[in-house]
């Protein structure tokens, strides 16, 4: 019928180690910098298009 998984299936450690630090730091800085970016084109002067 239908194969069973095996019991580790599920609870190995996961094999990315530090790696998941630096991409969750990473992606908060390109959404930190996303954000500021579309505020200062919302909010900003027409002076302030370069920061944008």
């Amino acid at each position: 019928m239908t194969a069973v998984p095996p019991s580790t299936f599920f609870s190995e450690a996961p094999d990315w180690g530090w790696l998941i630090v630096l991409y969750f730091f990473f992606g908060g800085l390109a959404g930190g910098s996303y954000f500021l970016a579309a505020m200062i084109d919302v909010l900003g002067r027409r002076e302030d298009g370069p920061l944008a």
